[in-house]
């Protein structure tokens, strides 16, 4: 995922180019279909990482933990455990703790066509639960995401609690 300067690196949607007008004159003739063919994805933009974040953000809110578990691939690993691990942790979590939220803040993003990783910082807070009072962290966190068909997925996320 490093690339040769490891600048951060910010990518803008191309340009759309304007579609050239066809003469009334040229016969328009029906095109022999193509064998089917995959196409690459796109290089992520900066547009659809806000979008990713947003949604992160808003779904861990919400009270619902299988379409919040739906932005992780797989192969997902978090803080060295794979995705049944993390899945059980974040189930288990979102069942004691029904009220919480997740700020992501400052994140710098290296894009390498159809990945990215960024880091940053975050800032969460869970409601009480029985006996526990409610409970706020801070720290550093890393995403690194794919896209493809099904849209972006994370494939790592890491955390480190400051305070």
């Amino acid at each position: 995922m490093s690339r040769p300067d490891s600048r951060p690196v910010v990518v803008q949607a191309p340009a759309q180019k304007p579609a050239l007008p066809v003469p009334e004159a040229t016969p328009v003739r029906a095109a022999t279909p193509a064998p089917a063919t995959t196409q690459a994805r796109a290089s992520l933009s900066g547009g659809d990482l806000r979008e990713f974040v947003e949604r992160f953000q808003r779904l861990y809110a919400a009270d619902d933990v299988e379409h919040f578990l739906a932005l992780f691939s797989a192969e997902a690993i978090s803080n060295d455990s794979d995705y049944a691990g993390l899945a059980s942790d974040y189930r288990r979590f979102f069942d004691r703790r029904r009220l919480r939220w997740i700020n992501l803040s400052d994140l710098r993003w290296e894009i390498d066509g159809d990945r990215a990783a960024g880091n940053g910082r975050y800032e969460a807070w869970v409601g009480p639960h029985a006996n526990k009072p409610e409970h706020r962290t801070r720290g550093r966190i890393r995403l690194q995401l794919r896209g493809g068909e099904d849209g972006m997925r994370i494939t790592r996320l890491d955390h480190t609690v400051v305070d």
